[in-house]
């Protein structure tokens, strides 16, 4: 069995750590894992820098919550990379902040493989944040987000997102996985 994991920091985060742990254990136990990583190159910089500035602008020029968000307009996509070809099964964790776009993983889904992802923080079930705090709409339909300038408005950017995201996980053969029991009850 092969595995790809594939993550936005090698060494940064708890997620980075997480991967770092699970690929090692992985190995272990007889499994091939290959681990995919954001580079640090110009252009990878550029589609963080890319993905904030569309935030900053869609917040009315605001930068509070600037990083409590993130939109995945921009990214990679690694459906071509060898170790994704050959992997049985792809392992999302941390994916944010130009790593993967929404669009990237739609063209992983494509390849018909199982896609296992672990989730570190609420935003793969949220429309843009990464932490709901007291907003349940995501339970329904992101929208009037306290994440943005004014609190946002009934088809604000959490909601066009939350839309896509919904329509990506209809058919995606996408297993989700919580880190906690508390991520898990939400």
């Amino acid at each position: 069995m092969k595995i790809v994991i594939l993550n936005t920091s090698e060494r940064t985060g708890g997620a980075a750590v997480a991967a770092g742990r699970l690929g090692k254990a992985l190995g272990q136990a007889g499994i091939q894992v290959d681990k995919l990583i954001r580079e640090n190159t110009w252009l990878n910089r550029f589609r963080f820098y890319w993905e904030r500035l569309i935030i900053f602008l869609c917040n009315h020029l605001n930068r509070k919550n600037l990083f409590a968000v993130s939109i995945a307009n921009t990214g990679m996509d690694l459906s071509g990379h060898p170790s994704v070809k050959k992997a049985d099964i792809i392992h999302l964790h941390w994916i944010n902040q130009g790593f993967l776009s929404l669009k990237d993983i739609e063209e992983l889904v494509k390849l018909n493989k199982p896609i296992v992802w672990t989730m570190h923080d609420m935003w793969p079930s949220t429309g843009i944040c990464h932490h709901a705090r007291e907003c349940t709409n995501y339970q329904h339909e992101c929208h009037h987000c306290p994440f943005l300038y004014g609190g946002g408005n009934k088809k604000d950017l959490s909601a066009r997102i939350f839309r896509k995201k919904k329509e990506l996980y209809k058919a995606a053969p996408i297993t989700f996985v919580t880190c906690s029991h508390w991520l898990e009850e939400k």
